[in-house]
């Protein structure tokens, strides 16, 4: 019978499955649709290809597509040429926000790649309703307004839209008559912005981007402190959470707006830092382009307590991975859960 101390065997940190050493690949501890390096640092041996391939196609792609992060790649071109940026409707983000004094501040926007590969924001079919207390705009999809029934809102006085063809206008108008809105004045045709305008992107953070950065949290940890460590049983909760979405993600994965560092020659890099607190709890935080800030529970009070403080950036321009030390590094601690967490929010 051949043991676990074959050196033909391997077991998988994920599945927890005896394979031969040709049934595994190469896996990075950050996604490489985030950046590759130079020098290959930060690789692991101990995931098997059906775990690799199965996380690769399912929540790596979301986290890479259709996010906050996913809008960076494309900013920096750490990105494959064909790749769609808004492509997982899983991950996709809430809401694009113009940002502008006057009537169009508010308008929804979609983002788009244009054909010199730079990202640009274009209205989408919208419509807007003036609040008649303070004169501000309400902006719903156009699809909303049409298939949603009535849309229960505050005292408006005026309507306008912006509609791709001319049956989109008419069903806007036969909706308008249809729900007796109480507006005064004909509804008007909303102005398309600028070239060079503010964005807010607002979006939630699902299950599958959250699997995704706790994935990137133990792979850290077994680069950073051996495959044998994570393979112990104080670790099967997060590891079932990340193969197999098992479990509640916000027992796992919280989410700070802090950024991790100011220094602004690091504000496109990632960084990812381990620690054990005092608690015993097994903490990495990761921040994926300095954005904010996942705070990933790998394991709940571990048998005993070591130091244990270490961190890593990544810089996807200049491929190159850095020691950093953690104390540079703001690592927030873990806070009682949001049951509801609210949509987060970045200026671009």
């Amino acid at each position: 019978m051949t043991s676990m101390n074959s050196p033909s065997l391997r077991k998988c940190i994920y599945c927890l499955e005896e394979k031969p050493a040709e049934e595994f690949n190469r896996e990075h501890v950050i996604n490489e649709a985030f950046g590759t390096y130079d020098e290959d640092t930060m690789t692991l041996d101990c995931v098997c290809r059906d775990c690799n391939q199965a996380l690769g196609d399912s929540i790596d792609l979301c986290l890479a597509r259709g996010t906050y992060e996913g809008l960076h790649r494309l900013r920096l071109s750490v990105r494959k040429p064909e790749e769609k940026v808004i492509a997982d409707a899983k991950a996709r983000l809430d809401e694009v926000l113009l940002v502008m004094p006057g009537p169009l501040d508010g308008i929804l926007l979609d983002i788009i790649l244009s054909a010199d590969g730079t990202m640009k924001v274009v209205p989408i079919p919208q419509v807007g309703f003036r609040r008649t207390d303070n004169g501000q705009w309400i902006n719903l999809p156009l699809k909303r307004f049409l298939e949603g029934g009535k849309p229960d809102l505050p005292k408006c006085d005026k309507i306008r839209s912006l509609c791709n063809s001319d049956e989109q206008t008419e069903q806007f108008k036969s909706k308008v008559a249809e729900y007796e809105l109480p507006l005064t004045g004909a509804p008007e045709s909303l102005p398309a912005p600028g070239d060079d305008v503010w964005v807010d992107v607002r979006w939630h953070i699902t299950e599958a981007v959250r699997r995704s950065i706790a994935k990137i949290a133990f792979n850290y940890a077994a680069h950073n402190q051996g495959a044998a460590f994570v393979l112990k049983a104080h670790f099967d909760p997060v590891r079932r959470f990340i193969r197999y979405g098992e479990g509640d993600c916000l027992d796992f994965v919280r989410v700070s707006p802090d950024r991790v560092t100011a220094e602004g020659s690091l504000q496109s890099c990632h960084f990812v830092a381990l620690e054990m607190k005092d608690t015993r709890d097994v903490i990495v935080s990761v921040s994926i382009f300095n954005s904010f800030i996942y705070s990933v529970r790998l394991a709940r009070t571990y048998p005993i307590w070591f130091r244990l403080a270490c961190g890593h950036c990544f810089d996807p321009v200049d491929k190159r991975v850095y020691e950093i030390a953690a104390t540079r590094l703001h690592i927030p601690g873990w806070t009682e859960k949001q049951r509801k967490p609210p949509p987060l929010i970045r200026r671009l």
